[in-house]
């Protein structure tokens, strides 16, 4: 009897282990593109600035990991969605914006017109900025440089 209790709790856990793999395989899959649409819906609905420039890291080193053939397969979805964080109101987002273009590559030059509109408008400075801001023009520059210089 002790034997019989022990062969079905060691099939049981057999089982659990093997849905938990067999989930976790098909999350993987789904990780990046919800992991992407997470964040930058995260950036958008946070009304704290840290917070919001805090995710917006989070996404830079989210593609930073990916490696390079996954980033190629991005949609155009969620290269559109990143660029229209070149348009956020806080510096800092639109600067890990343009990082995390810069950092897809090829793939993002599709974002290549928004990342130009970005930079003509960081040249006007903001209610109570003195000038322009260097943290994501720079930023924007080396995007632009990185998505044509890759793309040939």
């Amino acid at each position: 009897m002790k034997n019989v209790a022990i062969m079905l709790v060691a099939c049981t856990l057999s089982f659990f282990l093997i849905n938990s793999l067999a989930k976790s395989v098909q999350l993987n899959k789904q990780t990046s593109s919800t992991a992407i649409l997470t964040k930058i819906r995260d950036i958008k609905n946070n009304p704290d600035e840290i917070g919001r420039v805090a995710s917006a890291k989070d996404l830079a080193d989210l593609i930073s990991a990916m490696p390079e053939a996954k980033r190629r397969r991005l949609s155009n979805a969620e290269i559109d969605s990143i660029a229209t964080l070149l348009f956020d109101c806080d510096d800092g987002v639109r600067m890990y914006a343009a990082i995390v273009l810069g950092n897809i590559g090829p793939r993002a030059s599709r974002a290549l017109a928004q990342l130009r509109k970005s930079l003509e408008d960081n040249r006007l400075p903001a209610a109570g900025q003195i000038g322009p801001t260097l943290g994501s023009t720079s930023a924007i520059y080396k995007a632009i440089e990185k998505i044509s210089t890759d793309a040939h």
